[in-house]
């Protein structure tokens, strides 16, 4: 069988490995989006970009979706053909939420424009145009017949009716190419051919922060004034107003959970340490908990809660680093050995 589709959409852009992980925005952003867009034949062109939010679960990162046109909310906006770049299309859509969207580019036949052209063009070669009117009028029809709002319909059946009934091809003409009659088929042009991109292509929309923001690098237990003790979050609450004062956005935090004995580091880096020494926070896990604890040390969930909100108060974020490291004291260690690499020697 003969495959159908004329219209070709391809080297859409923006996008991050054929679709498979999602661009970054920020919210507010306008985002231009580009294409290839062609087909067979001398007809004109219309395209769009089409963008909706979704769901997080109902984006993969591995397997791009089809792109599903009749799924809710989506938005629009107009693509235009600049033949400088020959076939290349350009529009702009603007998110306007933080989370999850996809967006696809989506094109069709413009036979009412392409019709309205080849008609112009023939009368202003004084030829006969009675079959391109009756042409014409078919197309108006069956734009009728696809109209979905009762008020389309009858807008546009009135003007075929009246292109039937004027006296001669020179007053349908002029109906037919009234700026009115092409206002209404814009409004509702069925897009008898529409062809859309091959997959949806993901887009993450984040808030300003997430392109710039000013960020404090604090180790909470190095906040007081005496180098022989650590302090605690309750201690380090009190730095926070003169952070804040200095004009940063938020207060990043290194390792806050237990810190392994074995194989504990010492002063400046060495691998001794001394009785005493609190050692890397970057050696996550000792019997006192893992990645899901707090470093007694530095307090409780409490004291934690505590700083947080008191760097809320003033206007202050705070970041945790996510450490992947694991002391060998960490209780996943010895819970979860499949997550590790084992040497010969069973390290």
């Amino acid at each position: 069988m003969i495959d159908q589709v004329r219209i070709v959409i391809e080297a859409v852009t923006p996008q991050v490995d054929n679709g498979r992980f999602p661009l970054k925005a920020v919210v507010g952003d306008s985002i231009e989006v580009a294409a290839d867009i062609w087909k067979d034949g001398h007809e004109l062109l219309k395209a769009a970009v089409k963008w909706r939010k979704v769901l997080p679960e109902d984006l993969s990162p591995h397997a791009p979706f089809a792109p599903d046109l009749k799924a809710k909310g989506w938005k629009e906006a107009r693509l235009l053909s600049d033949y400088t770049f020959n076939d290349r299309w350009f529009g702009k859509m603007t998110l306007d939420e933080v989370g999850p969207y996809v967006f696809v580019v989506v094109a069709w036949t413009d036979f009412f424009g392409s019709w309205s052209e080849e008609l112009k063009k023939k009368m202003a070669a004084n030829q006969d145009v009675a079959s391109e009117l009756l042409e014409g009028v078919a197309l108006l029809e069956r734009t009728v017949a696809k109209a979905k709002s009762p008020a389309g319909k009858q807008a546009l059946q009135e003007r075929v009716d009246a292109i039937r009934a004027a006296k001669d091809s020179l007053a349908k003409a002029q109906l037919a190419l009234s700026p009115e009659l092409a206002a209404l088929m814009e409004k509702h042009d069925p897009r008898f051919d529409l062809q859309a991109c091959d997959v949806e292509i993901p887009v993450w929309a984040d808030r300003e922060k997430a392109r710039f923001g000013s960020w404090y690098e604090m180790f909470p237990r190095s906040c007081g004034k005496d180098p022989k003790k650590g302090t605690t979050f309750r201690e380090a609450e009190k730095r926070l107003a003169e952070i804040a004062a200095m004009g940063f956005d938020v207060v990043y935090l290194t390792p806050i959970h237990p810190i392994g004995t074995t194989f504990r580091k010492g002063r400046n880096n060495t691998l001794d340490a001394a009785p005493g020494d609190p050692g890397s926070p970057y050696a996550i896990g000792s019997p006192d908990g893992g990645h899901d604890a707090i470093e007694p040390g530095l307090g409780t969930f409490d004291d934690f809660d505590a700083f947080v909100a008191s760097a809320r108060e003033l206007n202050l974020e705070v970041a945790l680093d996510l450490a992947l490291q694991c002391s060998p004291d960490h209780p996943w260690v010895s819970e979860h050995p499949d997550w590790f690499a084992h040497r010969a020697d069973g390290s």
